[in-house]
């Protein structure tokens, strides 16, 4: 499978890949030693931001010349990083790319719940209920982690089913979260 790659384009999505989830990596645990206000958590969050802004701009650049990659060309790895950095950008960026994801969903180069993460976090970001549940946010009120709202809640684990995703409910538990239903505790 490998011999079909576009060696220079992988290698260089493998170093974007590492890049962009450097900072990410780091997250929790400077969350736990220095709190979420930190000034080491802001500066965690500046060096991300301007890995994202460089990331981006590489990956658009990438997107806008040849179009979303396939697998053949760059493997399921190379084909996350785009998503990845796409997922990491800003609205504008995430509506314009969409529609190239879609379609690599579409042919089987990108899963269809990394497009659904994505199809939730443009809504979102729209000010929308989400489809499938996958964004969550700081309630400003409380200052705890919810689900961002959610169309037609009562059907979301028939939805996240059919794209092979799991139910709410132990999505919910890698954030700490108990999902019942319409109601959520932490």
């Amino acid at each position: 499978m490998e011999a079909g790659y576009n060696k220079p384009l992988k290698q260089q999505l493998d170093s974007i890949y590492a890049s962009d989830q450097g900072g990410r990596v780091k997250y929790d645990a400077v969350e736990k030693q220095y709190g979420v206000k930190s000034p080491q958590m802001k500066a965690l969050w500046k060096e991300m931001e301007e890995t994202d802004a460089r990331n981006l701009k590489i990956i658009t650049a990438l997107l806008d010349q040849y179009g979303w990659p396939t697998k053949a060309q760059v493997g399921k790895m190379g084909n996350e990083t785009v998503f990845l950095v796409i997922q990491h950008s800003n609205l504008p960026a995430m509506e314009k790319y969409f529609p190239m994801a879609k379609q690599a969903a579409e042919r089987g180069d990108l899963s269809r719940s990394a497009l659904a993460l994505l199809q939730d976090r443009i809504l979102v970001g729209q000010g929308k209920p989400q489809i499938y549940g996958s964004q969550l946010h700081t309630d400003p009120v409380t200052n705890k982690t919810v689900f961002s709202p959610i169309e037609d809640e009562a059907h979301v684990d028939e939805r996240r089913a059919a794209l092979g995703m799991e139910p709410l409910a132990t999505y919910a538990k890698r954030f700490g979260l108990e999902y019942t239903g319409l109601t959520q505790t932490k």
